[in-house]
């Protein structure tokens, strides 16, 4: 049991003064807790000594925090190797093993820090690293208080410096100012007071004064002793979830008045199973508790019982956010040797103010830091997004490419107390070919592109035909009989070449060789389809077959053409009819130009405004099956 001690030399006039020197407060932390009395004087703090800078080692840094960090003066940032973690750092990652204790402001034997579930100082609270060291928590001023439990034994520790000195102490002990003598149930055992079947009327305080002649120092302790099973915890123990920690009874087993006969823990008064001075604990969340040691001693014929509470309170230790380098990670970069450029790597940080404090982005170039070369010079820049989480960007600027940093690893390093993370950028050689290569791959391209647009433009009919031929598609579409519907109305000159074109080459060479299914007018106007309405509904486009002018000798010829048994004269009767029908309908017209120079005026300004450009075809008795014209002709009714 830890007491606070009041020193009174025998020539100097009482006065209150501490008995240790405090540690130095961490940074940005506040140390002075609330709960010490205000009039309590505090020793001067420690200066604390600066922190060396962590990135940079010949200017230091004017912010780090949502800002982009640029050298004083405008100075090069230079890197230096990575230093060791600072001691606060160490001590935090301590406490995944040990532990802590909330004691407001108290210091634990180590001076560790108590951390929350993120890694940082708890303002004003001190971790307790020893397992075996425990402090009762202050009350007000110098007092201690400590619990009891009513029926059961309690010691009182008077706090000496004996072990300093081989002077002899007495000891003298006072309740509410009233002195305390032995009896059967007040025993004085060396420093110590022990109360036998404690009272409800035993709270109170309780001041101990040990003297040496030179000096005397007291002990003020204030006894609360209340009914029930366990006593309340004086204290409370901060360990992390997953750690190992050791809980030690505050009782010591060698300083046990009379005989001690056993020791077992309790959990929130609830028997553990577990027995001795110490137990270990794997920590989990579940094990959060009051841990109560009785310890059963046996004194002058009878068995008393005193018993010690640890209040243990579990923190989550949470997912550990440890820094990455986002890029590169193995990257290449082609340059030449002499000219400029830079270099960038992205990493994460962390979420946590002191991240950037305690971590250092920094290159090396062949596993040499960059002061080595005049031609290089970092830049850092912080950048906090959302959730907190901090990123930064290091530039390494490359004045100019020596031909030794080709080939060899300029490897981007982070690194911080939770870990470190590093990538890697390669210089190689441009290759002198890459952008002429580039462009004649790019005007390869252009020109098959060109050549393929050329190629459409002129072959587009036949694409079209060899398209519909191969896949069996046709525009006529299921509902359409006829191809097309053939009319040579102004032909009527028996054996001449439009009546030859519209009675025997047009079906030899569209039905027979092509599958094609024309209705002509002149042939198929006995067969079952008499209405011309319905047929012109029935065929994708009118066939409207204009005679031209020809020479006498074409005539000539023209006259002896005979037609194929059984074919008739166009009947010129039906044709005023057939254009009223043909305006009326949507069934689009091709003309066929029999010869040059065809006369238009021959047909009604109806079918003229209905007649386009592209669907104007001119025949000609030299024109090869498998000529334009016939391709021409397939398309426009297929």
């Amino acid at each position: 049991m830890s007491l606070v001690r009041e020193k009174t030399r025998a020539h100097q006039p009482s006065s209150s003064k501490p008995s240790t020197q405090p540690d130095p407060p961490p940074q940005n932390v506040t140390s002075s807790p609330a709960s010490l009395s205000s009039s309590i004087q505090q020793p001067p703090k420690p200066t604390p000594q600066p922190r060396p800078p962590l990135r940079s080692t010949k200017s230091q840094l004017r912010t780090c925090f949502s800002t982009e960090l640029q050298p004083e003066n405008n100075t090069t940032i230079q890197q230096t190797p990575p230093k060791p973690a600072p001691r606060a750092i160490n001590e935090r990652r301590a406490l995944a093993n040990q532990g802590g204790e909330k004691s407001n402001g108290s210091k634990s034997a180590s001076g560790a820090e108590i951390v929350d579930a993120k890694g940082l100082p708890k303002p004003g609270v001190r971790m307790q690293t020893d397992p075996d060291v425990h402090r009762r928590t202050p009350t007000t001023g110098r007092q201690m208080e400590t619990f009891a439990v009513q029926g059961q034994a309690v010691r009182l520790d008077c706090d000496t410096d004996q072990e300093d000195t081989e002077d002899t102490f007495t000891y003298s002990w006072t309740k509410d100012n009233h002195t305390i003598k032995s009896s059967p149930r007040l025993q004085l055992q060396d420093s110590s007071l022990w109360i036998l079947n404690t009272v409800l009327s035993d709270s109170g305080h309780y001041v101990c004064t040990s003297t040496n002649g030179s000096e005397s120092t007291e002990t003020s302790i204030f006894l609360s002793v209340e009914k029930g099973q366990c006593p309340r915890a004086p204290e409370t123990k901060l360990a992390l979830e997953g750690s190992n920690i050791i809980l030690a009874c505050t009782e010591d087993p060698t300083e046990i008045l009379g005989k001690l006969l056993h020791m077992e823990w309790l959990k929130d008064c609830k028997p553990t199973g577990m027995e001795g001075s110490k137990i270990s604990l794997h920590v989990s969340m579940s094990s959060m508790g009051n841990y109560t040691c009785m310890v059963i001693f046996g004194y002058d014929g009878q068995n008393y019982t005193v018993s010690s509470t640890i209040e243990l309170e579990v923190v989550n230790r949470g997912p550990i956010e440890t820094p990455k380098v986002i890029y590169p990670r193995n990257h290449t970069v082609h340059t030449k040797p002499g000219v400029k450029t830079k270099l960038e790597c992205s990493v994460f940080i962390g979420s946590e103010k002191n991240d950037i404090e305690e971590s250092q982005v920094y290159w090396m170039v062949d596993k040499n830091f960059t002061v080595q070369y005049p031609q290089l010079r970092e830049n850092l820049t912080i950048e906090t997004r959302e959730d907190n989480q901090i990123y930064g960007t290091s530039t390494l600027f490359i004045a100019k490419v020596l031909p030794e940093f080709f080939e060899v690893p300029f490897e981007c390093t982070i690194l911080s107390p939770r870990g470190m993370d590093m990538g890697v950028v390669w210089l190689k050689h441009e290759k002198p070919y890459t952008i002429q290569a580039t462009l004649t791959i790019l005007l390869a391209l252009i020109a098959v592109v060109v050549v393929n647009i050329v190629l459409f433009v002129f072959f587009r009919t036949d694409i079209i035909l060899c398209y519909r031929q191969l896949c069996g598609k046709s525009r006529t579409g299921q509902t359409k009989v006829y191809n097309a519907y053939v009319c040579s109305c102004h032909g009527n000159t028996p054996g001449s070449t439009a009546e030859d074109l519209a009675l025997r080459i047009l079906p030899d060479v569209l039905e027979q060789k092509h599958d094609l299914k024309l209705f002509i007018h002149g042939r198929d106007d006995a067969e079952n389809v008499a209405d011309m309405a319905g047929v012109l509904s029935q065929s994708k486009a009118v066939l409207l077959i204009l005679p031209g002018s020809r020479s006498v000798n074409q005539q000539e010829e023209e006259s002896a053409i005979p037609l194929n048994p059984g074919q008739e004269t166009l009947d010129v009767s039906h044709c005023s009819e057939l254009y009223s029908v043909i305006a009326q309908s949507s069934v689009p017209v091709i003309v066929v130009e029999d010869g040059e120079n065809a006369d238009y005026s021959l047909l009604p300004e109806s079918i003229q405004s209905i007649i386009q450009r592209d669907r104007v075809l001119r025949w000609s008795p030299a024109v090869q099956p498998n000529g334009r014209f016939w391709k021409h002709l397939r398309y426009h009714i297929t």
